[in-house]
């Protein structure tokens, strides 16, 4: 699993890397407002802001990781 989804490396392997894709416009939003937030109490005129964010992306499934998901899920639904 490789993060970034940078399709010159992930779409080259063999087999295909499966990754997550990182959210930039949201993860610059959020750096932008820590950094005003973080001046704002240097100021004195605000109390500490959390600086721990949690932001997600969407995974890119590729053949990295179908072969071992799907003998997974056969093995969840197996009667045997």
């Amino acid at each position: 699993m490789g993060f970034d989804d940078y399709n010159l490396i992930s779409g080259l392997l063999n087999p295909k890397l499966a990754t997550v894709k990182l959210p930039y416009a949201e993860i610059g939003e959020k750096a932008a407002s820590l950094l005003i937030a973080q001046m704002e109490v240097a100021k004195g005129r605000n109390k500490r802001t959390k600086l721990i964010n949690q932001m997600l992306g969407p995974v890119i499934w590729r053949n990295s990781v179908k072969n071992f998901l799907w003998k997974k899920t056969l093995q969840l639904f197996s009667f045997t």
